[in-house]
This record gives C-alpha cells, structure tokens and sequence, in this order.
C-alpha cells in the first residue's frame, strides 16, 4: 500500500511539472516581442495603413478620371506629408485620409 501511495505522489507531481511547462511555453507564445498577440496588433496597424493608401489612391485616380472626362478637376486635393504622418485633405468633404484611419 505504501509503494502504491509513493508512485501516486511522484507520478502526480511529473504531471504537475509537465503542466507548468506547458503553460509556460502558452504564455510565452502568446505574449513577448514575437509574441502572438504583438503580431495581431502589428497586422492590424498595417492593414489598416494599407486602407487608408487604397482610399488615397482611389481618391487620387477618380479626380484624375473625372478630369480627363469632363475637362476639370472634381476635388481640390491637398497632400500633406511629414516625417510623422502621411495623409490627403479631401478638402471638398472636408476629410482627412492618412495614418491611422480616417480622422
């Protein structure tokens, strides 16, 4: 009966020790530089980026078709681009295309 109980104890403190590994390689994986969740954020703030050129270059190539057509420029585009933001002023709607979204 001792041996039972013995063998009980170690084999349930092994499977305790292979838990805490395994949550230790969870957390790990999740959180950190190259972590899971710090990937998810990165591709968010980067597909949202790639929205806003898209709308900028879809603002840009219907002014340019509009003009060939008709002769004159439908919308007054305004580019502002410094070091720290890249964006369009719509001035005709009075929106602000660039960095972050549509402000």
């Amino acid at each position: 009966k001792r041996k039972f109980f013995y063998w009980l104890t170690i084999s349930n403190f092994l499977y305790i020790i292979v838990l805490l590994i395994l949550a230790g390689i969870t957390i790990s994986s999740l959180s950190g530089d190259n972590g899971i969740l710090t990937r998810a954020i990165q591709s968010k703030e980067k597909t949202e980026e790639a929205s806003d050129i898209e709308k900028i270059g879809i603002l840009i190539s219907e002014n340019q078709v509009h003009e060939h057509i008709l002769g004159e420029k439908l919308k007054q585009i305004q580019f502002n681009v410094t070091e720290d933001t890249k964006s369009i002023f719509d001035s005709e709607s009075g929106t602000m295309y660039g960095e972050g979204g549509i402000i």
